[in-house]
């Protein structure tokens, strides 16, 4: 792998590591950001990381594909969660 790729790795690497603790913030301390980061931040940095990862992962693979399959990815996880609380209100 050239030095410009493995720089870029390691980017992502270390904006997977960050984006760990901004998401861990907006659930724990709710308070200090604005009401639509403290409801909805979470759920976007959530797949923000998964991207991170897969592109850390996979650095090679298109930037495209690597999009879709994290936006499937996020989509997939969501449908679970509706079904799960579809399933508890029986």
């Amino acid at each position: 792998m050239s030095p410009i790729k493995t720089r870029k790795v390691l980017l992502y690497f270390m904006l997977f590591l960050l984006t760990i603790p901004l998401g861990l913030a907006t659930r724990r301390y709710p308070g200090y950001f604005p009401s639509i980061i403290s409801v909805y931040g979470g759920d976007i940095l959530y797949a923000t990381c998964l991207f991170f990862l897969l592109r850390f992962l996979f650095p090679v693979t298109e930037l495209l594909k690597i999009g879709i399959i994290s936006y499937l990815a996020c989509i997939a996880i969501e449908l679970q969660q509706l079904y799960k609380a579809r399933g508890s209100w029986n």
